[in-house]
């Protein structure tokens, strides 16, 4: 009888493993961008935060991987039809960013959204030099909440990356830690904490902060690499 139970039960432990990466499937839709490339990225990040960053797409004729890059990186050749197919480890961030050859390659960059699994539908169009990004799905929604709440704490970067700037760190610490006890599953929030450090990194009250995620949360990859670093100073 346990002879005949083994296998099954390696079967099932393979399965269990192979289940830590999970699939996504970004059904992509730019029509004023057919014919033409559009890249997917990580938002920008600092020298020792590229490991955060390591979702994986299918690569073929329309989609390939920039190598040059230490993360993440794939150029995206626009079709009537676009499936990027992938996997990862965890939720992440990610931005698209378009080259206008038209204009010296200038680029015109989304907000920040999430890579999640599961599928879902994410529509580009561009408006005023800035490409527009509309996405349905249980994080991004989330997030979207979380920045109004965050927004008048930001100002707009000149910058060519587009990175807003954080005015009031002893502000935003304040809504994250009473947004975090309400939803302390969120990774929404602990995400808006790494993007944040990495930027203005060295504040003892990060660490506050992370103090008050469930224990599913601190069980994750995701928190005890970013404990591991903010514990290191970096």
């Amino acid at each position: 009888m346990m002879k005949s139970f083994l296998p099954f039960l390696f079967i099932a432990l393979i399965s269990n493993s192979a289940r830590s990466q999970d699939k996504f499937e970004i059904k992509l839709n730019a029509p004023f961008l057919i014919h033409d490339s559009l890249v997917l990225s990580p938002p920008p990040a600092s020298e020792g935060f590229e490991e955060f960053h390591n979702f994986r797409l299918e690569t073929n004729k329309a989609i390939r991987q920039t190598m040059s890059i230490p993360y993440a990186t794939y150029y995206i050749n626009i079709q009537n039809e676009n499936s990027l197919q992938g996997t990862l480890e965890y939720s992440q961030p990610a931005i698209f960013v378009y080259l206008d050859v038209k204009a010296e390659n200038q680029p015109h960059i989304s907000d920040l959204f999430f890579i999640e699994k599961g599928i879902y539908t994410v529509s580009l169009t561009k408006e005023s030099g800035k490409l527009e990004i509309n996405i349905d799905s249980p994080l991004n929604n989330e997030y979207k909440a979380l920045k109004k709440q965050l927004a008048h704490l930001y100002v707009k970067s000149d910058e060519y990356d587009g990175v807003e700037k954080l005015i009031n760190f002893e502000e935003e610490n304040k809504i994250l830690s009473a947004y975090i006890r309400k939803n302390p599953d969120s990774q929404a929030a602990l995400w808006q904490i790494i993007n944040e450090y990495d930027l203005h990194h060295g504040h003892p009250a990060y660490g506050d902060n992370l103090a008050l995620f469930s224990q599913e949360i601190k069980n994750s990859k995701l928190f005890k690499s970013f404990s591991e670093k903010l514990s290191k100073g970096r």
